[in-house]
């Protein structure tokens, strides 16, 4: 994934950012079109076509053609929140990070299977539901009027995850002094809180405390150790 600054889903939908990228962290609440996960473009001039069954006809206005010649792509539909704000948020050639395969391969996997349910590649689709992802998405003029109506489009995801790192043996350590010590941690966030710098020789290990309103991360350097303590409005802030 691009490197970006994490902010809450708040600063993206009321445009508090500077930056051209930005990520945040959301959980998936819906997958609206798991039913349906593509979209028809016209291979004439690429923008989406509108299929019509009952008229046997595949709309493109752009290029007025109601028999337009066609392709798929993916395209997810999300429903995402960060346990404070709430936003829908769509996917396009991401989409197949969720999937776990491309559209043909899903078209593939549906024709083999009796029932959706038994289709491994719509199960992904079930299953990422509840689950914790980080989005990158393009903060620019043009996207603001759609932010702002809680529409974001994404285009990298990528499942969050805590890291799990072992514990540094200092050069005066004897044999005996090396402890295994998994900390978990999240990069991005620590990133975040830190100032963009880890150092090589640092462990971080994060806590929340207050109903989530204080972060705490205990830094354990070579020879010293200390603890630093965020609020979500002071990080914002900085």
């Amino acid at each position: 994934m691009r490197e970006a600054p994490m902010v809450d889903l708040k600063d993206i939908i009321e445009e508090n950012i500077i930056e051209l990228f930005c990520t945040f962290k959301a959980t998936i609440i819906k997958v609206i079109n798991k039913e349906q996960p593509w979209y028809e473009n016209c291979k004439t001039c690429n923008e989406r076509v509108y299929s019509r069954t009952e008229y046997d006809t595949t709309l493109c206005e752009k290029c007025e053609n109601k028999k337009a010649s066609f392709i798929r792509k993916l395209i997810l539909k999300l429903v995402v929140s960060d346990g404070i704000d709430e936003a829908h948020v769509t996917l396009f050639d991401a989409s197949d990070y969720l999937i776990g395969c491309t559209l043909s391969e899903y078209a593939e996997d549906m024709k083999k299977c009796e029932t959706k349910e038994k289709c491994k590649y719509y199960k992904n689709l079930v299953t990422c539901q509840g689950k914790e992802y980080i989005f990158l998405v393009k903060t620019d003029k043009k996207t603001e009027p759609n932010r702002a109506r809680k529409y974001i489009i994404a285009h990298e995801i990528k499942k969050y995850e805590l890291l799990e790192v072992s514990n540094v043996q200092n050069e005066d350590d004897g044999p005996n002094d090396k402890k295994k010590l998994k900390i978990k941690k999240n990069e991005e966030e620590v990133k975040r809180l830190l100032g963009g710098k880890i150092k090589k020789k640092m462990e971080i290990a994060p806590c929340i405390c207050n109903n989530g309103l204080i972060l705490r991360h205990r830094v354990k350097e070579r020879h010293s150790s200390y603890e630093v303590f965020f609020s979500r409005r002071e990080v914002d802030k900085k």
